[in-house]
């Protein structure tokens, strides 16, 4: 698929040629010369669904803790002695509980950076869970 951007944006016009044999391959057109770029698959991020974000965001009720015994493992805020205290997650059952898609708990949702770019496959499960949110 070929995406355009800007001139400035990019570093090619969609052709390589071969150091070796000096042979010139096109793989896409571009109107400027330096249009286009060629990038690694690996480098590629297709990003995810809404439905699939809201489920990553929104845990449910026997999903793994978090912080188990109310402590986060590995995070500690540092103190102005330069001691290091452990993080503690008071109720997050009581946070999760309020937080239920499946029981359509909740009404509005902020999905900043979640790398969202369609509303991807939305089973009967869903609706009930999509149909209560009024704010996103």
């Amino acid at each position: 698929r070929v995406v355009p951007l800007d001139a400035s944006r990019g570093k090619h016009d969609g052709r390589l040629v071969d150091e070796t044999t000096g042979c010139e391959t096109r793989y896409f057109r571009c109107e400027a010369a330096t249009g286009g770029s060629f990038v690694r698959p690996s480098k590629l991020d297709a990003g995810h669904s809404f439905v699939e974000a809201l489920r990553a965001r929104y845990a449910t009720m026997d999903a793994p803790l978090v912080a188990p015994e109310g402590v986060f493992r590995d995070a500690f805020a540092n103190t102005k002695r330069g001691a290091t205290k452990p993080i503690q997650f008071a109720g997050e059952l009581s946070v999760r509980a309020r937080q239920q898609l499946d029981e359509g708990s909740v009404e509005a949702c902020a999905e900043r950076h979640g790398g969202v770019c369609r509303l991807g496959d939305v089973r009967a499960d869903d609706v009930v869970a999509l149909s209560t949110l009024k704010t996103v």
